[in-house]
């Protein structure tokens, strides 16, 4: 109930400024949140309080675009007592998407909402137990982008690149991007006799990584998987060119295999939102 202490809980809030009364919560109580950074803030308003039971906010605008693209954002905190000693603590966060562009938000941001809430909650767990170390550890973890993570999405943006200068190279065989044939030679010859379609695939190629990219970037399942699946498919087309005509190709194998390996770790997939 007391807006201060927010900030103790919620890792992604550095202080509450309340708007008026005497900083505890209330129906029509609006406060603003300065969140972690100082760059953002969020405005929130206590729409019904019952103690012990429930309390209903609504975010009435902030400075990361998320009240203008998920419209009516409300969280409802339950608590449930389960037994004289444990309480359950369930939040919900419901938003609507009127717009195209709000679907694709939303798209992107429901595992990071996910994620964030659950660290929430650990710390507030954290609190009432006053045990603040394991719980606290493991609620921040959920908020660090894991280094492994960092490294593959500089590789899958740097593919990006590539592609689309070999595209580049297609459209225009004369401009300084035909330099990038003197990293496979061969690669010229294949792209050429396909034309149009060479070109139309190594734009989808290009698409399709940095899709996987901003996927694992901000966390999420369908970017996991999509890793998972197009390095999978990469294993088997070298191991297929490895067994009929291109031998070296099987120095590819085990590293895609590697980096399969390391995309199964625990905290690349808790951030991915999978554990």
């Amino acid at each position: 109930m007391d807006l201060a202490k927010v900030p103790e809980y919620n890792p992604r809030v550095a202080r509450v400024e309340s708007g008026s009364g005497d900083g505890q919560r209330a129906a029509g109580m609006s406060y603003r949140c300065h969140l972690v950074g100082g760059a953002h803030h969020c405005t929130e308003e206590d729409v019904e309080i019952v103690p012990m039971e429930r309390v209903i906010t609504r975010m009435v605008d902030d400075t990361l675009g998320l009240t203008a693209r998920l419209r009516e954002y409300t969280v409802e905190t339950a608590l449930t007592e389960v037994d004289a000693q444990t309480t359950k603590v369930t939040m919900r966060h419901w938003y609507s998407t009127p717009t195209l562009i709000s679907r694709v938000v939303d798209w992107f941001a429901r595992d990071a909402i996910a994620r964030n809430t659950e660290a929430t909650l650990l710390m507030l767990k954290a609190q009432i137990e006053s045990a603040p170390e394991d719980d606290t550890r493991e609620a921040m973890s959920l908020l660090h982008r894991p280094a492994f993570v960092r490294l593959i999405v500089v590789c899958l943006v740097l593919a990006a690149t590539l592609s689309v200068a070999v595209a580049g190279a297609l459209v225009a065989p004369h401009s300084p991007l035909s330099m990038v044939w003197r990293i496979n030679p061969r690669a010229q010859l294949a792209f050429t006799a396909l034309g149009t379609l060479g070109v139309a695939l190594l734009i989808l190629l290009a698409a399709l990584t940095s899709l996987i990219a901003l996927g694992l970037w901000v966390g999420t399942r369908w970017g996991w998987w999509l890793a998972v699946t197009g390095l999978g498919l990469n294993a088997a087309g070298d191991l297929v060119r490895t067994l009929t005509f291109e031998p070296q190709a099987a120095i590819g194998i085990p590293v895609v295999a590697a980096v399969l390996l390391l995309l199964t770790r625990a905290n690349v997939r808790r951030w991915c939102s999978l554990d």
